[in-house]
């Protein structure tokens, strides 16, 4: 999304801030950052979906084992909470994920 945005394909997206000055995109796209009044109290969530026309399911599949095994360790490397944790169990919980 980020590339197509910067080659000039789409008009605007709501983004994560952090984009913003990664290498790639830095000083190449113009931003407007949203009102804090206007973003939920955190913890945020993530959801992870497989599309029900993927290509490759095998693939799509294996990627998403990855993210929730040996993959949490990269989110919680970079300040997010592992589903693994304490802290993440205790979220699952309190908002009712099930499958993960």
């Amino acid at each position: 999304m980020m590339c197509d945005l910067v080659d000039g394909k789409g008009d605007a997206s709501i983004i994560e801030k952090r984009l913003t000055t990664h290498d790639r995109f830095k000083d190449r796209i113009e931003y407007m950052p949203i009102d804090e009044k206007l973003i939920p109290p955190g913890p945020l969530t993530f959801t992870l979906n497989i599309m029900k026309y993927v290509k490759d399911e095998k693939l799509a599949d294996d990627f998403a084992d990855f993210v929730c095994s040996d993959g949490q360790e990269i989110f919680e490397r970079h300040g997010f909470t592992s589903i693994h944790s304490a802290r993440g169990l205790e979220l699952i919980e309190r908002f009712g994920v099930k499958d993960v």
